[in-house]
């Protein structure tokens, strides 16, 4: 079922024209029609013809369902935002000699059949990989491969995030991906709904516990359990 507002549809067709830098006058220009049909179309007194509104989005390289939101009722549960909002933000100790701390952006997109997610840098805004969210009232599920298909080295990461229990703020979870060489990785993780400050506090909530350590070395396997609290956070 798809559900759609003309005021809605207003507001956001002035934000996209903005965000390209363009003036009222240019994007009438673009589209071949008069300055004063677009004032009317972003004050939501009239809709735009379907060769029209198809225009728009090529020229504000935009998906048609930026305007239109589309509800699943039969599937609803399956693709429903478990955080309620478009960026979550990622924090975990790096593989890399260059930095010991990670944080990175996941921004979730509504789509009418998933949830697509695009894993951004927060500095360079650079996307790494695509994927998608899934979720019950437990426990999240982000799954990603490489957003260049050509990447040198193939890559696929799944983190998974327990909704049930959050400190601070604060959801944990665990990366399970590859780094060079496709040597298999698996990392604690942290995700907040805020851009926090990547602290030291939070590195050592990172890092495994001799419990753990020792529980790895008898098992042979670590087993994550991110329900519990007291050894997940090293207490």
């Amino acid at each position: 079922m798809y559900k759609f507002n003309k005021y809605d549809f207003g507001k956001k067709l002035k934000t996209f024209i903005k965000s390209q830098g363009l003036t009222q006058n240019e994007f009438a220009d673009k589209l071949g029609i008069e300055r004063s049909n677009i004032s009317r179309y972003e004050n939501g007194d009239t809709l735009p013809s379907i060769e029209i509104f198809l225009e728009m989005c090529n020229i504000l390289n935009i998906d048609i369902e930026n305007f239109v939101k589309y509800i699943n009722e039969e599937k609803e549960t399956n693709i429903e935002n478990p955080f309620n909002c478009d960026t979550v933000y990622v924090y975990y100790i790096s593989s890399s000699n260059r930095s010991r701390k990670a944080k990175f952006r996941f921004d979730i997109v509504q789509k009418k059949d998933k949830l697509e997610v695009q894993w951004v840098g927060c500095t360079n805004n650079t996307i790494y990989m695509t994927g998608e969210l899934i979720a019950n009232d437990d426990v999240a599920f982000f799954l990603f491969q490489n957003y260049e298909p050509n990447n040198p080295q193939l890559e696929r990461t799944e983190i998974i995030i327990n909704l049930r229990y959050s400190a601070d703020g604060i959801y944990m979870g665990t990366l399970n991906g590859n780094a060079d060489g496709y040597k298999q990785v698996t990392k604690k993780i942290m995700l907040s709904k805020k851009d926090l400050e990547f602290t030291e506090e939070m590195l050592e909530r990172l890092k495994i516990s001799n419990k753990e350590y020792e529980n790895m070395k008898k098992d042979w396997c670590w087993y994550v359990d991110t329900r519990n609290k007291t050894d997940f956070f090293n207490e």
